[in-house]
């Protein structure tokens, strides 16, 4: 891709290296070209893109970074993190084994299902009440805040205090007779449920409702540890925690995070403990005047506490925005968010405005500017057919009644406000059963999955099904077998009576279909005993490159392959075959030892009945998750120095098979209570299991059946399954259609799998974390859209731009907001809140209010148009 050529203060941010760096940079100057290239010129110049760290603020806007990183690119940056902080978060948790492999991430529909079964209410009555979410909402922000506050956070550095009421505090430390203290506090909530005799008895209701109120935070929080749960304040907290306290491993020297000025103090303190204190260099990017997330723990401070350490760049040119947009834009960031006008960007596109590109439109009520607005996104679209148009509104509900004007008047378009679309029913199943799919040991899916196929009559008791299975050392799936047994069963059975080989391969690489096996160790059990004189260990030539490193390990093959006599890949298959003929193979992590031998088989050596000669393979990986399945790591070398167990896993082939022999031998002592516990489940639980034998089974089987299948069709394997898994749950009438549907489908094959035509088990891997973490707001912008009117409140609009953008409701009522009266600090942040809604707008820009407010109980209150805009009017026709 040729580079593109840029201005001198663009060049200068470029080129920037070492030290602390701040941008200013507005909408419009650049910015995500000017990251990437930076990102590209310090590869250049040596840094490695292992070693960069690249945080942005939402996952579209990560997205958008990598695709243009890979563009400019003209090698492979798979070694390069982009992201944003959360991702970072659980990424550097799971790797550096702070949490458990079958940690399941909660969203907030989740949050609610569990706590509203301890206070016994519906959840799904909750969901649907906007003030009892608001008070679940704040019992979940008590928890984390508690976390912090018993933890010792730094004040700074804590969110959600003003859910600690200090006065109610103070009077329940009275009562019991304890001082007002950081410690008494602490042990009052540790124990918290020692005190629920105290909110019966005492008639005070704000005592009564605080202890209850922290009672269900403190359950929240250990349901959460007791079921390897987390949500995604956890990530931050529990990162934060690690770094702080003992964390001596990897650190990053180069780091760039943009939308900075959206980061709370404990994000921007998180990023401070990852970087290296060895000359690093550290790039912040932000513009104040869209500084709205407030509500998330960002300060509209943060940029005036990182200039004080940084190095200020400022980008002033605008390269989107015409003139006459501009000079809005610029005259509100002066007068009502006082920047300084030398800082105020220029544009290099020197156009006056004409009849229609500025405009405030006055309607009488409410109800009528709904219509107006309409009529005119009707217009609009007529007379700029290629043209995108986007109606921008304060609440969800807003975006309700404008979305149901324009259907009334055959408008397509796309509206993200309220429940996001992957917060759907109809789209958490299918990716519950894609999740469960690239993992048996999925809790929180498989939870998602028994309840929504109906096996068992709420949320609360499919967690309660799935938890009980796990303790006693299964899985849903077990329940789907033909066999009538568990595998815990299986592997206990055909290890007191079969012959079994237990085997292990080195490889070229991690591909199953690609790479070739070039070492197979194996040993014979005899009713688990070791067969003396057993052992197997071949050397297999290929024409392929081992690799020299394993991470940061030199890899032992490289020597050990050029050490030893190889044997053609045929022979080599060939002898296997036949020294394992008649025995049950097992290993650790044999699924992908099996899995490659079977293809290195077929394409090496042709020979294809591999699978029918050795039909079983035992996973001591599986069974060691089922029998301790809260441990961190389940790897090899982790469960041989857990467990006390003889063996070392050096990765080569021949050290592995006696560690895992090892592990056997401990699964095989340690499972037998739990095989026993779980002859009576299948009656205890015989409703749901015949349930989820009779809906869920064949959808299971079907998955599993396209695992590892080539991919014959041109579309890919992902979608495939998600259509089928989508089409099949319909049909069993198990979720509802969603009309939105379509855009998730064009946007898995357009812009997640895009070309890859790998098996399913390959694309579950590499892009189940990115359908996971998708929002509706994603869709907007991307290749799959296809509509051109977009509604959406201000918050999910941040971050895109629109041709045509109409900012509803401009009164005295929405900007500000009502309750921000009287609050300065509020105020601010509703100018910042309309300045990023005005901003979006890339050609022109409508501002619609209306006289009169008639409220859903037929109550009118006059409204004028916001003071905030006072200082811009005169830029707009007035109609």
């Amino acid at each position: 891709m040729e580079r593109k050529r840029y201005d001198e203060r663009q060049r200068e941010v470029i080129d920037a290296q070492e030290g602390y760096h701040l941008v200013l940079a507005p909408p419009g100057c650049g910015k995500t070209e000017v990251l990437a290239e930076r990102i590209i010129h310090a590869h250049e110049l040596g840094v490695d893109y292992g070693d960069m760290l690249c945080l942005t603020f939402t996952n579209r806007a990560s997205r958008g970074m990598r695709e243009r990183i890979e563009q400019m690119a003209g090698d492979s940056v798979d070694e390069l993190f982009v992201g944003n902080i959360h991702k970072f978060c659980s990424q550097f948790l799971f790797e550096n084994e702070v949490l458990p492999m079958d940690t399941s991430i909660l969203d907030e529909d989740d949050s609610v299902s569990i706590i509203a079964d301890f206070l016994q209410q519906d959840d799904i009555a909750v969901q649907e009440d906007a003030k009892m979410r608001h008070q679940y909402s704040k019992i979940i922000n008590l928890q984390h805040f508690m976390h912090q506050y018993t933890s010792g956070y730094p004040r700074e550095l804590t969110v959600h205090g003003e859910e600690l009421n200090a006065q109610t505090l103070k009077h329940i430390c009275a009562i019991l007779m304890k001082g007002f203290t950081r410690e008494s506090i602490s042990e009052l909530y540790r124990n918290i449920d020692d005190y629920e005799q105290l909110a019966e008895l005492n008639r005070n209701g704000e005592v009564q409702n605080f202890i209850r109120m922290m009672s269900a935070a403190r359950h929240y929080e250990k349901y959460k540890r007791q079921h390897n749960l987390v949500d995604f304040a956890d990530l931050l907290l529990y990162a934060y925690d690690t770094l702080k306290h003992g964390y001596s491993g990897k650190r990053y020297g180069w780091i760039q995070i943009d939308e900075v000025q959206d980061l709370s103090q404990l994000q921007l303190e998180i990023i401070d403990l990852i970087t290296s204190q060895q000359s690093p260099t550290v790039m912040c990017l932000g513009d104040s005047q869209q500084a709205i997330y407030s509500f998330m723990g960002a300060k509209s401070e943060t940029l005036n506490l990182l200039a004080s350490r940084c190095t200020i760049h400022n980008l002033y040119t605008n390269y989107r925005s015409p003139k006459y947009l501009l000079d809005v834009f610029n005259t509100y960031g002066h007068e009502m968010l006082g920047i300084d006008k030398r800082l105020l960007p220029q544009t290099t596109h020197a156009i006056e405005a004409k009849a229609g590109d500025l405009l405030i439109t006055c309607s009488d009520n409410n109800i009528d500017e709904q219509q107006d607005v309409a009529e005119l996104v009707k217009r609009i679209g007529a007379r700029f057919p290629d043209e995108t148009v986007a109606v921008v509104v304060s609440y969800n509900s807003e975006a309700d009644d404008i979305s149901a004007r324009l259907a009334n008047l055959g408008v397509k378009h796309f509206k993200v406000s309220g429940r996001d679309l992957f917060s759907e029913p109809a789209v958490k199943l299918p990716m519950a059963h894609l999740s469960v799919a690239a993992g048996d040991h999925n809790f929180l899916a498989w939870s998602r999955i028994v309840a929504g196929i109906n096996a068992v009559g709420s949320n609360s008791a499919a967690r309660s099904f799935v938890r009980d299975l796990a303790i006693n050392g299964m899985t849903p799936a077990d329940l789907m077998r033909d066999d009538g047994i568990t595998s815990l069963q299986e592997f206990l059975q055909i290890y007191a009576h079969d012959d079994i080989v237990v085997f292990d391969t080195e490889t070229t690489g991690l591909s199953i279909e690609e790479d070739d096996v070039v070492q197979i160790a194996a040993v014979k059990l005899h009713h688990g005993e070791l067969v003396v004189g057993s052992e197997l260990n071949i050397f297999i030539r290929t024409e392929r490159d081992i690799p020299p490193m394993l991470g940061d390990t030199v890899n032992p093959l490289v020597e050990e392959y050029r050490n030893n006599d190889l044997l053609e890949p045929e022979d080599a298959m060939r002898m296997f075959m036949e020294y394992a003929s008649g025995c049950v193979l097992l290993g650790h992590n044999a699924k992908y030892d099996y899995h490659i031998m079977h293809n290195n088989l077929r394409h090496r050596c042709g020979i294809s009945d591999f699978k029918e000669r050795f039909p079983r393979c035992i996973d001591t990986l599986h069974i060691a998750r089922i029998i301790s399945p809260r441990l961190r790591s389940h790897k090899l070398k982790d469960l041989i120095v857990e467990f006390g167990l003889e063996g070392k896993n050096s990765h080569l082939a021949n050290d592995d098979i006696m560690a895992t022999k090892n592990l056997a031998d401990y699964c095989f002592r340690e499972g037998q209570q739990k095989a026993e516990r779980q002859v009576d489940i299948p009656l205890k639980y015989s409703k749901a299991v015949k349930r989820l034998r009779e809906t869920y089974k064949p959808l299971y089987d079907h998955v599993n059946g396209m695992l590892y299948s080539i991919q014959v069709s041109d579309e890919p394997a992902l979608l495939a399954e998600w259509r089928y898994a989508y089409n099949y749950l319909l049909a069993a009438e198990r979720i509802s259609p969603v009309d939105k549907m379509p855009y998730v489908e064009r946007y898995i094959a357009d812009d997640v799998t895009g070309d890859d035509r790998r098996p399913l088990h390959v694309q579950l891997a590499n892009f189940m974390n990115v359908l996971n973490t998708l929002k509706e707001a994603d869709l907007c912008g991307s290749r799959t859209m296809r509509e051109k009117v977009f509604v959406s409140t201000v918050h999910k609009a941040k971050g895109l731009e629109f041709d045509n953008v109409i900012v509803y409701g401009v009164t005295d009522g929405n900007y500000p907001g009502f309750h921000s009266r009287d609050d300065l600090q509020r105020q601010q942040e509703e100018m910042r809140r309309l300045y990023v809604a005005l901003s979006r707008a890339k050609r022109r820009l409508v501002l619609t209010w209306s006289k009169e407010r008639i409220t859903q109980w037929g109550r009118v209150f006059q409204q004028n148009l916001s003071p905030f805009v006072t200082c811009i009017s005169h830029f707009f026709r007035h109609l």
